[in-house]
């Protein structure tokens, strides 16, 4: 997301296009065993600390995924000379502590341009040495990481230089050689910034078509948006582009988030970061996907540090390098953990109101029969009667992640900060 485009971007009505349907021809010979029963959550750019006091604060909040760059540049710095004690160090520690790691295969090296102008592409024929790069990490780590993300935006200027073509040959040669070293180890294709001001579903058209999909375990996005309301929008689009095409691949979100500063258009106020963490998942859990991946884990600066004018990549997170708590920690971790390998269902609501034309409400089944339902209000205050219901229902404020009672009478006004129903 780290570019310029970010300041102007626009609302555009998604409309699925007409595509030859291509019928997938592969089926993954991981997913039995990608451990993907249901939604899962992880955040972008943790664990480098490697410190107890990080990891305990990954566990606090639900983090199982871990997604990070495994930069090419930092394992090769000179041509034949390789160091991995930087991932070494890592993947001892994130492993060890029982979480997975998403590896980002990105981007070129400094030796490989030498004496060229321009940098994160590689030609036809630099693709070789790509190529042995992935090979070296695959090898070494493929059976280590949680799964593979092949490179980070390529539809975005900033992250890639060269052609769509090279890209799209990058992605299945890539592809083809990391099912052949390591076929257990999950990829994931695309990484594409979803906004339609850079035409991404354009992208994705060629994407699709030039046929990667069909051994990718995964297409990965990045649906940055104004609003988390959009977000569904954005992953209906998405989903009838590939069905169109004859795939159902699994979607990730490998990035999402909103900044609290600096000066992106979609920043927002740090009190309303909560709101907007816990109504952005559930929007994407709504929409069937198997994995978000937030970005970011930590603010580059404490408060009292920030001065005007400042870049919104540093106010991504959801807590500060102090490890202190942002607002949107504490709706992070109650779904982190609750909605952990659920699925949606798309189930009538089973309780009566008022205002209910103003709740927006989604459901979620988790494996042993508990139905967890994430619910707001869109406009006015929503009053829901329980008293029918099961005394056994449990409900959690997002916001502070503390537990809320109905009144006597079994009523319980929704406002538009959301809540978490548990009902066995």
């Amino acid at each position: 997301m780290r570019n310029i485009v970010y300041m102007v971007i626009l609302f555009f009505v998604l409309a699925s296009c007409n595509t030859t349907p291509h019928r997938s021809r592969y089926i993954s010979p991981v997913r039995e065993n990608m451990n993907f029963n249901g939604l899962q959550f992880g955040v972008c750019h943790a664990g480098y600390s490697r410190s107890d006091e990080e990891y305990a604060l990954l566990d606090e909040l639900g983090i199982e995924w871990i997604r990070i760059d495994f930069h090419w540049n930092k394992m090769e710095k000179s041509q034949g000379e390789w160091d991995f004690s930087l991932y070494d160090d890592f993947l001892d520690k994130a492993v060890g502590e029982g979480k997975k790691v998403l590896a980002i295969l990105v981007y070129d090296t400094q030796w490989l341009h030498r004496g060229k102008d321009k940098r994160r592409r590689i030609s036809p024929e630099e693709m070789p040495l790509f190529l042995n790069y992935v090979r070296t990490v695959a090898e070494r780590y493929g059976s280590r990481v949680g799964a593979f993300e092949i490179w980070n935006e390529p539809n975005s200027n900033r992250f890639w230089a060269g052609s769509d073509k090279d890209f799209l040959e990058l992605t299945r040669q890539t592809l083809h050689l990391l099912k052949k070293v390591c076929p257990q180890t999950p990829v994931a294709v695309g990484s594409l910034f979803y906004n339609p001001i850079i035409f991404a579903g354009s992208y994705l058209q060629k994407l699709i078509h030039s046929g990667v999909l069909d051994e990718a375990d995964a297409l990965s996005i990045h649906p940055y948006t104004l609003s988390p309301h959009i977000l569904e929008k954005r992953i209906l689009n998405v989903r009838k582009r590939m069905a169109t095409a004859g795939y159902f691949t699994p979607l990730w979100i490998t990035e999402v988030g909103f900044p609290t500063g600096g000066t992106y258009p979609n920043r927002i106020p740090l009190e309303k970061q909560g709101r907007t963490v816990a109504q952005t998942l559930t929007r994407l859990g709504a929409g069937g996907v198997e994995l978000i991946t937030w970005y970011n884990f930590s603010d580059e600066l404490n408060e009292g540090e920030v001065e005007p004018g400042m870049s919104s990549e540093d106010f991504f997170g959801i807590i500060r390098p102090d490890y202190s708590l942002k607002p949107g920690a504490y709706p992070f971790s109650v779904l982190a953990k609750e909605l952990k390998g659920t699925l949606f269902i798309p189930d009538s609501f089973p309780f009566k109101g008022t205002g209910l034309s103003s709740l927006y409400e989604a459901q979620f089944l988790s494996n042993d029969g508990v139905r967890k339902i994430v619910l707001w209000s869109t406009g006015n205050e929503v009053t829901l009667d329980l008293s029918p219901g099961d005394k056994n229902i449990t409900i959690i404020d997002l916001m502070t992640g503390g537990q809320l009672e109905p009144d006597r009478e079994g009523i319980l006004s929704v406002t538009k900060d959301p809540v978490l129903m548990i009902i066995p």
